[in-house]
C-alpha cells in the first residue's frame, strides 16, 4: 500500500519498517534493495573496474563511484524530478540526491502547520545521527527530555538513538534541510 501511494505512514512507522525490513531509508524513495544485499554486491566491487574512463551525465541515475569512496563527478538533482515520500499527517520528504549516496540521506522536509513526526506523547528512535537546518517556519525538536524551538536559519544535531520528535509549532509550513547519517 505504501509503495503505490495508497497509505501514508507516520515518520516513526516509516523508520520501524525500514529497520524491520533491513532497508536503507532511501530504498523507499527509489524501490531499491535491502542493505544486506547491497552490502554483498558492493563488497564484490564494480563489474567494470578495468573498463577505463567513462562519461557521466549530470542527470545520472546512479552514483558514478565505488561505495565508500568519494564521488568522481557531481550529481545533480533537479527540483522537478525529486523522489518524494508523502507521510501521514502532512509531512513530506523529498530526496535531494538523484540516488543513494554513501554516507546517508539528504532530504528536504516539510511539516504542515501542527504536523509532527510521530503522535503526541510518543517518540521515535533509530540508528544514526541527524543534522537539520530550518529554511522557513518554526520547528520544535524534542530529544530526550529537552525541547528546542528552531526558527528559520537555526540548525540542530542529535544522535537518532535518543528518543526524538519534530513538530511544526508555527503558523506556516516548516521547511528544513536534513541529513540523516547511518
Amino acid at each position: 500500500m505504501i509503495e503505490n501511494g495508497k497509505a501514508r505512514p507516520s515518520v516513526s512507522t516509516l523508520y520501524a519498517l525500514v529497520q524491520e525490513l533491513d532497508l536503507a531509508l532511501d530504498t523507499l524513495l527509489e524501490g531499491g534493495e535491502p542493505r544486506s544485499e547491497r552490502a554483498a554486491r558492493d563488497a564484490a566491487g564494480p563489474a567494470d573496474a578495468h573498463a577505463g574512463p567513462r562519461l557521466v551525465s549530470l542527470n545520472a541515475a546512479t552514483p558514478p563511484s565505488t561505495p565508500g569512496k568519494l564521488l568522481s563527478a557531481p550529481l545533480v538533482q533537479r527540483a522537478d524530478t525529486r523522489d518524494t515520500l508523502p507521510l501521514e499527517g502532512g509531512v513530506l520528504w523529498e530526496r535531494l540526491t538523484p540516488s543513494d549516496v554513501p554516507g546517508g540521506d539528504f532530504l528536504r522536509i516539510t511539516y504542515d502547520v501542527g504536523c509532527a513526526s510521530c503522535p503526541e506523547g510518543t517518540y521515535q528512535t533509530h540508528g544514526g545521527h541527524e543534522f537539520g537546518f530550518v529554511v522557513s517556519g518554526r520547528l520544535a525538536v524534542s530529544v530526550g527530555f529537552e525541547t528546542i524551538e528552531l526558527d528559520a536559519g537555526d540548525s540542530v544535531y542529535f544522535d537518532s538513538s535518543n528518543p526524538h520528535r519534530l513538530v511544526n509549532v508555527g503558523d506556516v509550513p516548516a521547511v528544513g534541510i536534513w541529513m540523516i547519517h547511518p
